[in-house]
């Protein structure tokens, strides 16, 4: 790299610095980009204008595209600890900008094409399209996913908050998009399809942007290195399952709205999108003062929306399959858990130390088949042409499975003992979103100072044993016991014993008391 090119490197670096330092959450708004950009490009048209005989193939865009992301993320889940660094390079984040911008491109002019044509041949130019913002948007899901496990739970959840405002915000800057028709193609809305190009590239630029040490609680540089015990491994795939029978229902229900391409977005989704934003608008409220919301009770109105939405897709035949506004109710209550399902694993990556690629890309990716199986059964007429009996059978059982999965196969113990380790798993529910970290995970050679002579202090004061000093070392930095008993070497027995011994000493009864007394000491 020549000394002109360092010059130009080092410009825009000091000026992203300077604007991640004056505004923090920056960053993290590719995520409202992102998805802003996945709700325009395979939802109500924003590039070409109805009337001119054009059929964008919508539905056909969305699977073709999720479909890619959900490959690509699977199979970067599995090799994580190989490409994990990809995903902080700016390079490949401005480069999977670029990818979803050509993409969208390709997708757009190949609609165009096939609308004149109409082979099978031409259909291949919109669908080539799309597979490559698969390609595209994978990066950003894994980007994304990086970032915000960097940040503190209570973070997580205001930021995840505050990206659905900003992306309600970006929708009805869409809407109110003037229509520009070039007289050679009156069916392609030139400005609506400007901004649609605009938003990855906007997202890509923010999502490289330096993450500020105010918002992560500890250094931000610091690479994920604690391996999942098997346990957690099993709650992991649990977790996964539990999100494709969610998003397989409500896509489902969704898609059997008239709208366009027959994908579940209802035609009245102006009000879901000002509802969502009121709702997030009003958490987003109350979680500064931490009077309004009480944040051991996360899980308790993850369940109640979830059950809602169960409930919703269950009653579906009485109300009438492909109903609109019914299909607004199930958007809008599946629009909050997703925002619910993204904290938790951005809130599980973090607490865990765990890799977010691993992480986002299994999570994610269920959540994305589930929607494609769903879209594919729903929005295929397959639901509307069965008898109304048959129907009620279908939408009964098909909720009833997925209650039975998320509460049964993925339980709150399970949901716990992702966030917070395996013993915590029988422990309240609580502290997780606190607003200082209260998990600092990392390994013994990157812990700040400070909190090593906290723990020789602690240990000085209160009589431990070296052995037991090293355990409530490694507790207090979120190992489970399994993790610790492979580190030392030691018995699970011996690991018990002197877990004991330390509570008893410190006179404290759980993990997280053992974590507010350090923290309290720092």
């Amino acid at each position: 790299m020549t000394t002109d090119e360092n010059n130009a490197e080092g410009i825009v670096a000091r000026f992203g610095n300077n604007i991640a330092a004056n505004a923090p959450i920056l960053p993290f708004m590719g995520l409202a980009l992102w998805l802003t950009w996945a709700n325009l490009f395979t939802g109500p048209p924003l590039w070409f204008i109805a009337g001119f005989g054009v059929s964008a193939p919508l539905s056909d865009l969305f699977r073709v595209s999720r479909t890619l992301l959900v490959i690509i993320a699977l199979a970067a889940a599995l090799m994580h600890k190989r490409v994990a660094h990809l995903f902080s390079s700016r390079k490949v984040v401005l480069a999977g900008g670029a990818i979803v911008c050509i993409g969208t491109l390709v997708a757009i002019v190949g609609t165009g094409i096939n609308s004149y044509y109409n082979s099978q041949l031409t259909m291949l130019i919109p669908l080539s399209g799309a597979a490559l913002t698969g390609i595209g948007t994978t990066v950003f899901m894994l980007r994304c996913g990086e970032l915000f496990s960097r940040i503190t739970p209570w973070h997580i959840l205001l930021y995840s908050l505050i990206s659905r405002l900003l992306m309600g915000a970006l929708y009805f800057i869409a809407r109110g998009i003037p229509v520009i028709a070039p007289t050679m193609f009156p069916w392609f809305n030139l400005a609506g399809t400007i901004f649609l190009l605009l938003l990855p590239l906007a997202a890509s630029f923010l999502m490289i942007l330096p993450v500020q040490k105010q918002v992560t609680g500890e250094s931000s540089e610091d690479a994920p290195t604690t391996d999942f015990s098997k346990y957690d491994e099993r709650a992991l795939i649990r977790m996964g399952i539990a999100f494709f029978a969610f998003a397989l229902i409500e896509s489902m229900a969704r898609a059997t709205s008239p709208s366009s391409g027959g994908f579940g977005f209802a035609q009245d989704s102006d009000i879901v999108t000002l509802l969502v934003m009121l709702v997030c608008l009003g958490f987003a409220m109350a979680i500064p003062g931490h009077s309004s919301l009480k944040m051991n009770r996360m899980y308790l109105l993850y369940t109640a929306l979830v059950i809602i939405v169960v409930g919703t897709v269950a009653l579906a035949p009485i109300v009438g399959i492909g109903n609109t506004s019914w299909g607004s109710v199930i958007s809008f209550f599946a629009k909050i858990v997703s925002l619910f399902l993204w904290c938790i694993l951005a809130v599980v990556a973090r607490r865990r130390n765990a890799s977010s690629v691993l992480v986002f890309g299994y999570g994610f990716a269920m959540f994305s088949l589930g929607e494609i199986v769903g879209l594919v059964f729903g929005g295929g007429n397959v639901l509307i042409s069965l008898p109304y009996d048959m129907q009620m059978i279908v939408c009964i059982s098909a909720a009833s499975i997925a209650l039975m999965i998320n509460f049964l196969l993925f339980s709150e113990r399970d949901l716990k003992g992702l966030m917070m380790g395996e013993e915590a798993a029988m422990a309240p529910l609580s502290g997780i979103f606190e607003k200082r970290p209260q998990a600092k995970v990392k390994t013994q050679e990157k812990m700040p100072r400070r909190f090593d002579v906290v723990v020789d202090r602690i240990a000085e004061e209160y009589s431990l044993s070296p052995r037991e000093k090293e355990i409530m070392r490694l507790l207090a930095m979120g190992y489970t016991k399994n993790a610790i008993s492979e580190r030392l070497g030691i018995s699970d027995n011996t690991i018990r014993t002197h877990s004991r011994n330390v509570y008893t000493k410190l006179n404290v009864h759980s993990r997280q008391e053992l974590m507010d007394l350090i923290d309290i000491a720092q």
